[in-house]
């Protein structure tokens, strides 16, 4: 009972306020929810503006090979287009000489002869889509040459290599370093 006229004097009292033209400003959620829609979109838009494109190589089912977009520039993001057979599963790395499996069975790699090991970056062993698949290798590497290698992952045995280019990693450009506003 004592709830019953709680709510009636709130009911009263709003109505005597709405009387007075004291109106309360409406919550519109949807519009504040369309806002926020619209500045993600803006930020996502303007993140993707500045990931490099995949390199255009065509898909071939036939013989697995890779192409990298250029200049290679460090601590961004590279670029890559992979080709092969569908279902097989390749790997994309840099600086090594190849890759073992561990007890569990996961891949590892071993690294190139002279490079220390947090120059290692590997990306991907999903199996091949439609004989093609791209993506970025980020580039947390010094200046200077460094081996990149397609390694075809079997699912016995060891990874094979089947593709290595030689890329030369440079510093970036002022407009690369500015932070977008």
């Amino acid at each position: 009972m004592a709830a019953r006229r709680e709510d009636d004097a709130a009911a009263e009292k709003a109505e005597r306020a709405v009387l007075r033209g004291d109106r309360r400003p409406k919550r519109n959620v949807l519009a504040k929810v369309g806002i926020g829609l619209v500045a993600l979109l803006a930020l996502g838009t303007a993140a993707l503006a500045r990931q490099p494109r995949p390199p255009a190589l065509p898909a071939s089912c036939d013989r697995p090979s890779f192409a990298l977009a250029s200049p290679a520039k460090q601590s961004r993001p590279l670029a890559y287009t992979m080709v092969g057979p569908e279902e097989k599963r390749y790997m994309l790395a840099l600086n090594t000489s190849g890759f073992v499996r561990d007890a569990g069975g996961a891949w590892r790699p071993v690294t190139l002869p002279g490079r220390p090991r947090d120059q290692v970056v590997y990306v991907g062993d999903e199996p091949m889509t439609g004989c093609r698949r791209s993506g970025v290798l980020n580039l947390p590497v010094p200046l200077g040459e460094h081996v990149v290698t397609m390694y075809e992952l079997p699912p016995t045995g060891s990874a094979v290599e089947v593709a290595r280019q030689t890329v030369e990693v440079v510093a970036p450009d002022e407009d690369d370093l500015e932070v977008p506003r």
